[in-house]
């Protein structure tokens, strides 16, 4: 403690500026909230079009899922780079959905097409708290996410390190060998 008093006192700041600063240096910059909102709009609108395409007489088909996966991924970028921890999390439990539903894993169901619908409903309805994020919008955020990837197959709900060229590009990806 001594230390960190004199490594205070030698920067000429107190240790409020100090706490101040770091977390300042955590607080992603008004411009990238602004370009996720953008991103993560676009990318929603895609994936509210997706579930909508795969409706079948008012039930719920099975959308694309390489397309669903692709837009939750881009979600999933977007958000990581504005440093919204859960809201990336959720984009890559909808990623998984995706995936799940190219490997004919999951069954698109009226739940899991209701639980796909509230996690868009929900990220859309957060985009504006996203400049003032809080521990609420992290909890109900987490909620969801629990929600999505207990809905997965049990294998497919914990993410595994791979060889594929995505992984060598230092994208997680969930595989079916493990």
């Amino acid at each position: 403690q001594r230390r960190a008093s004199n490594a205070v006192r030698a920067s000429g700041r107190s240790s409020r500026a100090m706490r101040d600063h770091y977390v300042s240096a955590m607080t992603p910059p008004e411009g990238l909230i602004d370009f996720f909102i953008g991103e993560a709009t676009d990318h929603l609108d895609r994936l509210r079009a997706l579930l909508a395409a795969a409706m079948l007489g008012g039930r719920p088909g099975t959308p694309d899922g390489e397309a669903f996966a692709s837009n939750a991924r881009t979600l999933r970028g977007a958000a990581t780079m504005a440093r919204l921890d859960a809201l990336a999390d959720l984009a890559l439990g909808l990623e998984r959905v995706g995936r799940e539903t190219v490997a004919s894993r999951l069954t698109w169901d009226v739940p899991m097409h209701a639980a796909v619908a509230a996690a868009l409903d929900d990220i859309r309805e957060l985009l504006p708290a996203t400049r003032q994020w809080g521990a609420q919008h992290e909890s109900r955020v987490r909620s969801r996410t629990a929600d999505i990837v207990r809905r997965l197959p049990a294998d497919a709900a914990r993410p595994t390190a791979t060889n594929d060229a995505d992984f060598k590009r230092g994208v997680h990806v969930l595989t079916d060998t493990q």
